[in-house]
């Protein structure tokens, strides 16, 4: 039984892009023949065979694997500080999510993220969801090219962002102004 931190990712996005991040631990992969037979794999992974049926009995029920699953563990955890040292003479936005829990919402904020080449995805770490499978299919790969912080204490964060030199604008769905 894998450790409790681990997660299984699935669908072809997500899989191929925690093997090509080098900061991502890929433990273990399964995949069909044909998902697997144009992938050029590590030898030291352990990769199985499976057929689509066992596949989806790794996976949540439904879950669209794409002939695909591999348990990775977690990436390492990025600290605020480190981020905004890296973005200090960088404009590339900031986005901050308070208590958005659903993976899928979390996975899709990544993905615009990664297409407005975003420095960095901040969220509390008690209000937000783990990596997961379905975050990381949501997010289609995003998972592994934004950075993703966790902090204590938002309002500290926003504190410390703004002394960093970034503007903070706040945004609601159920604003009477638009952004415009």
């Amino acid at each position: 039984m894998a450790p409790t931190n681990r997660a299984r990712f699935w669908g072809r996005h997500a899989v191929l892009a925690a093997l090509a991040n080098p900061q991502r631990v890929v433990r273990r992969l399964w995949g069909t023949r044909d998902a697997l037979i144009a992938l050029d794999l590590p030898p030291v992974l352990p990769v199985t065979y499976a057929d689509v049926s066992d596949l989806g009995r790794l996976v949540p029920p439904d879950a669209p694997h794409q002939g695909l699953v591999a348990e990775v563990d977690p990436l390492e955890d990025i600290w605020l500080g480190d981020l905004l040292e890296v973005g200090a003479n960088d404009r590339r936005p900031l986005i901050i999510l308070d208590q958005v829990t659903d993976p899928h919402n979390v996975g899709a904020v990544l993905r615009s993220a990664a297409a407005f080449d975003a420095l960095g995805l901040i969220t509390q770490d008690r209000h937000s969801p783990p990596e997961s499978g379905a975050l990381a299919r949501a997010a289609s790969g995003a998972l592994e090219l934004v950075p993703w912080v966790r902090v204590v204490n938002l309002a500290r964060a926003l504190d410390e962002i703004a002394e960093a030199g970034f503007w903070r604008i706040g945004l609601t769905g159920h604003a009477a102004q638009t952004l415009d």
